[in-house]
């Protein structure tokens, strides 16, 4: 039973595997490493012991939400960072009067990115963005919340994201 059990493992490791490994092994690590009980060999050897053992003890659907999650986290850094350059490439700046600190009264021009004078709407959108990520993940049933099946989840959060994108777009015309 434990031989299939480690070759189950070994056979289905992926991402996830590896996460969860790595995160056990620094954690553990960095606590034996802090309370200074152990030489620093025994550390290790122990940490990469307890690190395995917790592999072996993951559920396969956390293992399947960590997967989703991951991926789906690299599309939206990419997404975010290809948004980034094609506004810079479009030069969507904003032209900002500072107080000059040479000349008292006067002021200079300066340039500034679109991102920096909108950053609480960029970040409140962050935040969303991941709460949209971790529950298309999978991660609601993780948190005892379970949801019709019959409902694509994604692609309603992106219709109605566009929305209120278009909305918002209308109203700071109409100002």
């Amino acid at each position: 039973m434990a031989a299939e059990t480690i070759t189950g493992v070994i056979q289905r490791l992926g991402f996830a595997d590896m996460l969860i490994w790595l995160l056990t092994f620094a954690v553990v690590y960095g606590i034996l490493n802090q309370t200074k009980i152990l030489p620093r060999a025994s550390q290790a050897l122990l940490s990469i012991g307890i690190a395995f053992l917790v592999l072996l003890a993951a559920p396969a659907g956390l293992l399947t939400f960590i997967s989703n999650l991951s991926s789906n986290l690299v599309l939206v850094v990419l997404g975010i960072l290809l948004l980034m350059v094609l506004l810079e490439a479009f030069g969507m700046k904003k032209t900002l009067a500072i107080p000059d600190p040479d000349k008292p009264g006067a002021f200079m021009k300066k340039d500034v990115f679109w991102l920096t004078e909108h950053s609480r709407v960029f970040q409140i959108a962050l935040v969303i963005i991941a709460a949209v990520v971790f529950v298309t993940a999978g991660g609601l049933p993780l948190l005892g919340i379970q949801l019709p099946t019959n409902i694509n989840l994604t692609g309603s959060i992106f219709i109605i994201g566009m929305i209120l994108a278009v909305l918002y777009l209308v109203m700071q015309k109409g100002e």
